[in-house]
């Protein structure tokens, strides 16, 4: 049995998985491969790679970060979808970029 490692990426609020039998088991479309899915990924904070324990960079897999969207109820199936949900993303975020501000309409001094 292998083992399974669940890696938590703070900066990006998101997680990040390696496992071979995630791999095997989860397929996606190999044809999904591009920068926006790299921008896709990125904004719900998946990583591409992680530093193991021992200091050496290891790459997480397409298929297992695919996965991890699809866990998020992401699921691209073609170039245009990523591209549709990177917009919807982006202006997501940029809206709530700062929390709303309340003023008191009168104030007692």
């Amino acid at each position: 049995m292998g083992a399974h490692v669940l890696l938590l990426v703070h900066q990006q609020g998101g997680v990040a998985v390696t496992d071979g039998r995630t791999t095997e088991v989860n397929t996606h479309n190999g044809a999904l491969d591009s920068p926006q899915l790299d921008a896709l990924l990125h904004s719900y904070g998946i990583a591409s790679e992680f530093i193991e324990f021992s200091g050496n960079v290891a790459q997480i897999r397409q298929a297992n970060r695919l996965h991890m969207l699809e866990c998020m109820g992401i699921k691209p199936r073609s170039d245009s979808d990523v591209e549709t949900l990177l917009v919807a993303r982006q202006r997501a975020l940029h809206d709530d970029m700062l929390p709303p501000v309340y003023l008191p309409l009168t104030c007692a001094i």
